[in-house]
């Protein structure tokens, strides 16, 4: 009787199943990196438009595995990319909370007239006094009004930001020369609610979704060109 033999390339199978599972990975690797990098993006615009200024460009974004090497679980991560106070920054404007001093006095808040300080954090008080060799004076505000830490005889700085301290000689207890200031250096207030104007979960919950389906997308295009190949 006639008869029917099938021989199967055991090599030939194992490398077209390698090339199928790469393929997969290959696609989920891209979707990973694009949501991830969506995703950044997403928390850039809401950080800008909540909070203004530079903080936005704080986020940062990374996938693994890196470059070209492919992974079964392959993960994206975005993150605050910046020291203790940016990461405070973040935090202030994106959770709900409230700062307060760690002594339980005064947070200082400091103003225009401050200056700048040489460190990744704010001027606090008592190192606008050793810069400046300079008391402060507190002044008391009732009325709901927040109390102030002053500095007596100070120029204001032609910019606007910093003071400097008159070195006019006294004549008979005052200041001669150009006129002097009582300059508020820092505000105080006993504690500060969080901004809390955007959220972070919501954007991750999306870009969660949508990773879903650009993965479901690309399996559908990969899907359709294997069996485009078989038909050929």
């Amino acid at each position: 009787m006639p008869s029917i033999e099938l021989r199967l390339d055991q090599r030939e199978i194992d490398r077209s199943a390698d090339l199928v599972v790469r393929a997969i990975l290959t696609q989920a690797t891209a979707a990973v990196r694009a949501e991830t990098r969506g995703l950044e993006r997403d928390l850039e615009d809401l950080t800008r438009e909540a909070a203004g200024g530079n903080l936005w460009r704080a986020w940062k974004s990374a996938t693994f595995p890196r470059g070209s090497r492919l992974a079964a679980s392959p993960a994206g991560e975005v993150f605050v990319n910046g020291g203790s106070r940016t990461r405070g920054a973040m935090t202030f404007w994106s959770q709900a909370g409230v700062n307060r001093s760690k002594g339980g006095f005064y947070l200082a808040i400091p103003t225009e007239h401050a200056g700048v300080s040489t460190r990744s954090r704010d001027l606090s008080p008592g190192e606008w006094e050793r810069r400046n060799g300079q008391r402060l004076v507190f002044v008391y505000r009732g009325g709901g009004k927040p109390s102030l830490l002053v500095a007596e005889h100070r120029y204001r700085a032609r910019n606007g930001r910093g003071s400097r301290t008159a070195t006019s000689r006294r004549q008979g207890g005052a200041y001669s020369g150009a006129a002097t200031e009582t300059l508020p250096i820092f505000i105080l207030i006993p504690a500060q609610r969080f901004a809390n104007k955007f959220s972070i979960e919501p954007a991750v919950e999306r870009r969660g979704r949508m990773l879903r389906d650009n993965f479901t997308r690309r399996m559908n295009r990969l899907r359709t060109a294997i069996d485009g190949t078989r038909e050929s």
